[in-house]
């Protein structure tokens, strides 16, 4: 009795999922599970891969464009917040075993990508954008503001409300304190904090579990 309750109220959060799919040749290739979750797709030849064990609660999945590329691990958790990719040949790739709450990951402009390694966890209202969205043009009415490419390593921690900013590679094993506006590189083994970000700890690492 217990087992037909436990997927009665399954199904019943499957159904809350909703898809809005309008172009061609687009594919969502999930070997997960999707609890409330919201993909819109506009444009064509764009791919959605989800890992084995991998669970999507409350997500909002938005691509505009061709060719545009979300790969997710096996074993992701990614609760609430937004997987926003726009413009032709953009990419998202989260590791596996990562976990992710309520963050804001946007990709923009044409071939640029945001990789997000194995054994991360991205804590509540962090922002990881690889680009402004508007143009800031000089006195030559020259575009000064182009995206860059994201990189954060593996087993990286990134603390509630923290900003990662375009052109930003993290190191792995590295901790981004709460609130930090992170600008520039961060090597492997510190605690960065501040507005901007600083290294201020070397040579740490860090457990998910309290020992």
């Amino acid at each position: 009795m217990l087992s037909k309750i436990i997927y009665a109220i399954r199904y019943r959060i499957n159904k809350l999922n909703s898809k809005k799919v309008i172009g061609k040749n687009n594919q969502i290739m999930n070997q997960g599970s999707f609890y409330g979750t919201v993909i819109e797709i506009f444009g064509d030849n764009n791919s959605i891969e989800v890992g084995g064990n991998s669970i999507l609660r409350g997500v909002n999945i938005h691509i505009k464009g061709n060719n545009i590329k979300l790969n997710i691990g096996n074993s992701v958790s990614i609760k609430g917040g937004d997987l926003w990719l726009e413009d032709d040949a953009t990419k998202i790739w989260i590791g596996s075993n990562t976990t992710i709450e309520k963050a804001h990951i946007a990709v923009t402009e044409y071939g640029k990508e945001i990789i997000i390694g194995k054994d991360c966890m991205i804590a509540k209202e962090v922002e990881i954008r690889s680009g402004d969205s508007h143009s800031i043009i000089d006195d030559k009415f020259q575009r000064i503001n182009h995206a860059k490419n994201i990189l954060i390593g593996n087993h990286v921690w990134i603390g509630n409300r923290a900003i990662i900013l375009k052109g930003v590679e993290i190191g792995d094993n590295s901790i981004i304190a709460t609130g930090a506006i992170v600008t520039s590189n961060v090597p492997v083994n510190v605690i960065s904090g501040g507005i901007p970000s600083k290294t201020i700890k070397e040579n740490i690492n860090w457990k998910r579990e309290r020992i």
